[in-house]
Order: C-alpha cells, then structure tokens, then sequence
C-alpha cells in the first residue's frame, strides 16, 4: 500500500539472542538456534546420520534426516558392556514421516531392536522428489550402538 511504512524489525547480533534450553532426546546439533550453534564440528558427509546411524534411500535418493531421537542404550547391554547394531528397513511418507520400519537384521539380536524401533518412529525425514513431486521412499537404515570409552 502506498503511504504505509515498512515495520521495523530488531534481529539481534549472533550470539545475542535468548538461549532455548535443550529438549529431553533431542540431538542439539540438530535443534539448536544458530546462536548456539558450533562452528568447529564438520558437517556430516552424505549418507550419514550421526551418532553410528547410516542409511540410503530408493531410486537414487539419498534418506536424509531432518529430526531424530536417540535411542536409549538398553541398561542391561550397558552393564554388560555389549555393543551392536540394528538394520532397519524404513518406509517414508511423502511427508517426511515414517510410515513403516521393521528389523531386517541384527547383532547381538533382540538387544537393540525394540529401542531403534522406539527411536525411529519419533525421526523426520526430508521427502524424496521425483518429478517435481514429494513420493514416498524406501530405504536400509544401519543404527550402531557403542558405548563411550573412558
């Protein structure tokens, strides 16, 4: 509209802001504001999705996550010092949703399996585009789980 000023907008400095308090099994890496970003860690190289998880899409297009929970390490497993993985079979929605997963193989098996499903059915996914359009995708996803050495 002619005549009407443009409102003013106040974005404060990097760094400035209010700082968000980090959500309960959340990857902040992946929630933070950029104020509370860290510019010294590398970015993940295509097809892997952080903290021991690795997958790839149908058709030629790469499964990336935008959102995900990690697992909670089975406690028994912890005390007991065991360590494995879960490969997953995963369908996305055009939406970026899980629609399905299901256990396709695992070591030790029964250990990890019920928290990598646990996990994974709260994880977003950017949608795979196939001429112009968001479809729906199937892809392996590999969930390594290792304890932390002191």
């Amino acid at each position: 509209m002619p005549g009407v000023a443009a409102p003013r907008l106040d974005i404060p400095a990097r760094g400035t802001g209010v700082e968000f308090p980090a959500v309960a099994g959340t990857d902040s890496r992946l929630t933070a504001p950029p104020a509370q970003w860290n510019l010294r860690k590398m970015p993940a190289a295509p097809g892997d999705l952080a903290s021991g998880a690795e997958g790839a899409g149908g058709g030629g297009n790469p499964l990336i996550v935008l959102f995900r929970v990690m697992p909670e390490y089975p406690e028994v497993a912890r005390r007991r010092g065991i360590e494995g993985w879960v490969r997953l079979e995963v369908r996305v929605t055009a939406a970026g949703l899980l629609g399905d997963a299901r256990v396709v193989a695992a070591s030790p098996r029964d250990t990890f399996d019920q928290v990598a499903l646990e996990a994974i059915r709260h994880w977003r996914f950017k949608p795979a585009f196939r001429e112009g359009r968001a479809v729906e995708q199937r892809a392996m996803l590999t969930m390594e789980f290792r304890l932390k050495r002191r």
